[in-house]
């Protein structure tokens, strides 16, 4: 069996993939795992495959910890990746802050192990970087990034625009840069690929707008803020009828293909796709250095 940890200093999606990893307790997750309980009602309890699990989480936030061990079965509790079972295989790195990353996934890259990167990956290319470069040293297999990638919805959008075309593309999604910018980013990437050649970025942190240019001509704008939890993809092209959109909204799917892909990882299945990180760490940093903080 595959034993993996969980580590992070502010742990996001909390109780999904383990959850969806290990199986879990109905009844803890129904009194501790906040909105996340909404997508584990009515499902099957148990693990995805018996030969892999999360039996440990890291994290100084005990509290937040101890309640999702309890939920989704994992037996061991500690403050320190230091502290962790010598005998893991590998790591989820389910860190809010891509700037932290890095540092928890150390000895995990270090030791040739499984990695994967919560989104965003990491925020920078320097960083990004030098996570490659560990893990070709140590063979490790890097993976991360969105759960969009794994929506049958944006599947369907997929085959649409393969279909018809669009000549631009607009994405639009809640939340600030990196912590949720990464989404819309990496479904344009999805889109269309990897070449990446040039991207301006306007705005603030919390908002703004970017626009990026691909090799080859296609263009996308990727717009965030204070706009509703779920992604929208606004196509345009030179039909009669120029203008379709899609709303992105099946979570429960998409948090689920993006376990069983973890799962399919850390057993080989599945192979690394770094130039897709690539392109989208690419264009979190050269927009993000340009916007402001706040």
């Amino acid at each position: 069996m595959k034993r993996l940890a969980l580590v992070g200093i502010d742990i996001i999606h909390k109780f999904i993939y383990p959850g969806f990893i290990n199986g879990f307790d109905r009844q803890a997750m129904e009194r501790d795992g906040e909105w996340m309980a909404d997508l584990f009602r009515g499902q099957p309890s148990t693990s995805l495959n018996d030969e892999v699990r999360v039996v440990a989480i890291a994290s100084p936030d005990r509290e937040t910890a101890r309640r999702i061990a309890g939920a989704t079965h994992i037996d061991t509790v500690v403050d320190r990746i230091d502290d962790l079972p010598g005998d893991l295989d590998g790591a989820l790195v389910m860190e809010r802050q891509g700037s932290r990353h890095l540092e928890l996934a150390q000895r995990f890259l270090e030791a040739g192990q499984y990695v994967f990167f919560d989104k965003p990956v990491v925020e920078s290319r320097r960083e990004w970087d030098t996570i490659k470069a560990m893990a070709r040293r140590s063979g490790s297999r890097v993976f991360g990034g969105s759960a969009l990638r794994y929506s049958p919805q944006v599947a369907r959008v997929r085959t649409a625009l393969a279909e018809r075309p669009a000549v631009s593309l607009v994405v639009t999604g809640p939340g600030p840069w990196y912590e949720y910018a990464c989404h819309t980013v990496e479904l344009l990437e999805l889109f269309h690929g990897p070449a990446v050649q040039g991207v301006v970025g306007v705005g603030e942190n919390r908002a703004g707008v970017a626009v990026i240019r691909w090799v080859g001509g296609a263009e996308g704008t990727v717009q965030w803020g204070n706009y509703r939890g779920e992604f929208r993809i606004d196509a345009y092209d030179r039909e009669d009828t120029g203008h379709r959109a899609w709303i992105i909204n099946d979570a429960r799917a998409y948090y689920q293909g993006l376990a069983q892909a973890m799962v399919d990882g850390v057993l080989g299945k599945l192979d690394p796709d770094w130039e897709a990180i690539d392109a989208v760490v690419g264009v979190l940093d050269d927009v993000g250095r340009s916007l402001s903080l706040t």
